[in-house]
């Protein structure tokens, strides 16, 4: 079994993290992230994806838990009812279907539900108040390959002779398999965890991308406004109003509302995003 947190976070021995003076417990997140990368990870795909589908996991159950923390310790978490909890899990055709949603356990459904209507809440007003969503948009040069493990090998070949991956992406434009592309945090929302949009320009990333993975070079990130307004929120998933969520308590709470450790080994904690992410050059 991977297990994360086997140091300490701060002066909190066992902790993934901890959000003001609370500790979150490290053995909580990995239980968390078993159950959940186990629903996610066929039986028949290899151990070393499986070991990457349990990390980038861990980091989500961990952004969600700060971001618990950082909403109930300013005093923003919706109070919601039995009923109404009950008629948010009925529009989502049952437990399990929100659950898949949310990347939540049984045991951290009710919380997460909370959670999520509370930053669903908060896009809604910044929306309907015309307030702008500011997020970052990275240009990157790509380029595919079979596995994590192949992309790693060629993150140390591109750093030790960064001409080699401008050549490979330009020969990888004929067969799909390199070329340039720019995306907004909105476009791309699975990929906040791989660092892709907390990575400065001229960083290698290596995004897992399930069937292959990416070996990616930010070209440039600039932050800027996002193409969502009042009439194109309902289609939005759960996960892109909970990085808008995100994005809003980073631009209108203090520092000091949100301080944040993080152990080094889920990786580190980018307070403009609200999650946790890969350390630079780490996947």
């Amino acid at each position: 079994m991977l297990a994360f947190g086997l140091t300490g976070c701060g002066q909190q021995v066992g902790s993934a993290a901890v959000v003001g003076s609370v500790a979150i417990n490290a053995d909580s997140v990995n239980s968390q992230a078993q159950t959940l990368s186990s629903v996610q990870s066929p039986t028949t795909i290899s151990n070393l994806v499986n070991a990457k589908v349990l990390i980038d996991t861990g980091r989500r159950v961990l952004s969600d838990e700060i971001r618990h923390q950082v909403l109930a310790q300013n005093g923003l978490t919706l109070a919601l009812t039995d009923d109404q909890i009950a008629q948010i899990i009925a529009a989502y055709q049952g437990a399990d279907s929100l659950a898949g949603e949310l990347m939540a356990t049984p045991e951290q459904l009710n919380q997460r539900i909370a959670d999520a209507a509370t930053l669903r809440v908060l896009v809604t007003q910044a929306l309907q108040g015309g307030t702008a969503i500011n997020g970052p948009r990275v240009t990157v040069d790509v380029v595919a390959t079979a596995d994590v493990a192949a992309a790693e090998a060629l993150r140390t070949r591109y750093l030790a002779d960064p001409a080699a991956m401008t050549a490979d992406v330009e020969a990888g434009r004929a067969t799909q398999t390199g070329g340039r592309t720019t995306l907004s945090i909105l476009d791309a929302t699975p990929l906040v965890g791989t660092g892709l949009f907390s990575a400065l320009p001229g960083q290698l990333v290596v995004v897992n991308a399930g069937t292959q993975a990416l070996i990616a070079r930010i070209v440039d990130r600039s932050i800027t406004p996002l193409a969502v307004d009042s009439a194109t929120f309902n289609t939005l998933t759960p996960s892109q109003i909970e990085v808008l969520g995100g994005l809003l308590l980073a631009e209108q709470l203090p520092a000091a509302a949100v301080q944040v450790q993080v152990n080094p080994r889920f990786g580190v904690w980018d307070a403009s995003v609200m999650q946790v992410v890969a350390a630079a050059g780490r996947s």
